[in-house]
């Protein structure tokens, strides 16, 4: 979603801004906001049937509906619930899940970011580091409890590929209020999507993945990243699992022909910045169960 401010503040009221915003379009289950409250991060839980989830989703109308209920002091997150004739806010007094793999010795704040570029709800464009020697990269995160295994899950996968070469190096974890919530990789430079022509290359890329037990799960074409000398960079390994096994991999192998033969605009978002992205109808043996338990949520 687009960054989003509400109208006009009073003088002596910090700026309220969208971060990230998940609704309900029915109404029928919980809405979830990230706002940022002049230098601190807030999430507000919203109870179903309580507020129009167009209203929700437009800053100017909901932030002056939710500020003077706000809660006082030290608070991460809080619930609204009540009626819609008398909100009620509350905060809630525990911390926020987070990922739980750290491994890496870099940990970035996410508001030191300097956003370049936004390539989806979770997927930035981003620069970081000192003013003279700033590093550009791709943040990739999950804010709301209920995705953060998507990250956690991706995290180990780029533990097991550390010093191989075959995805966008890793650069660090990325955290809000010490909370880890995502990671920064490698913003690839330049490159083009592969085609038929590449299979030889890329049959050798997913053989050197498969031989770490690593089963990709979404290798359309937008997925491998063609370098002016020919190298292959393999992104996107959301929807990757750890210790594969061979009638997997062979399948994901044995494919592979077809899936650099297809052209149906998979993924062709993301390879527009060259970078890591989400394909959302490819999901992991895990993604398959949660998603079952999960229920319909979109921003409208």
């Amino acid at each position: 979603m687009d960054v989003q401010l509400e109208a006009s503040p009073s003088q002596d009221e910090p700026i309220m801004e969208y971060l990230s915003v998940e609704v309900c379009a029915e109404n029928l289950d919980e809405s979830e906001l990230r706002i940022r409250i002049g230098n601190h991060v807030k999430y507000i839980v919203i109870d179903p049937g309580l507020i129009d989830p167009y209203i929700i989703c437009f800053a100017p109308d909901f932030i002056p509906l939710i500020r003077p209920l706000l809660p006082t002091g030290d608070w991460t997150s809080a619930l609204v619930f009540g009626n819609p004739e008398s909100l009620t806010i509350e905060p809630l007094h525990r911390p926020l899940d987070g990922v739980r793999s750290q491994w890496h010795t870099n940990t970035v704040e996410v508001l030191d970011l300097t956003i370049l570029s936004r390539m989806s709800d979770r997927l930035n464009e981003v620069k970081f580091g000192l003013p003279d020697q700033p590093v550009v990269a791709v943040s990739k995160f999950s804010c709301f409890e209920w995705e953060i295994y998507r990250v956690e899950q991706e995290t180990e996968v780029y533990r097991a590929l550390a010093g191989h070469g075959i995805g966008p190096a890793f650069l660090g974890h990325l955290a809000e209020n010490g909370r880890i919530m995502g990671f920064l990789i490698e913003k690839i430079k330049g490159g083009r999507r592969a085609d038929i022509g590449d299979l030889e290359a890329c049959q050798k890329a997913v053989r050197r993945l498969h031989a770490l037990g690593i089963v990709h799960g979404d290798l359309n074409r937008h997925n491998f990243i063609i370098s002016l000398t020919g190298e292959v960079t393999l992104i996107d390994f959301e929807n990757s699992w750890l210790e594969g096994t061979h009638e997997e991999m062979d399948f994901e192998y044995d494919n592979l022909s077809a899936q650099l033969q297809e052209d149906e605009g998979r993924g062709e978002r993301r390879f527009k910045f060259a970078d890591e992205g989400e394909e959302e109808d490819s999901y992991s043996r895990t993604e398959l169960v949660g998603l079952a338990k999960e229920p319909h949520r979109e921003c409208i």
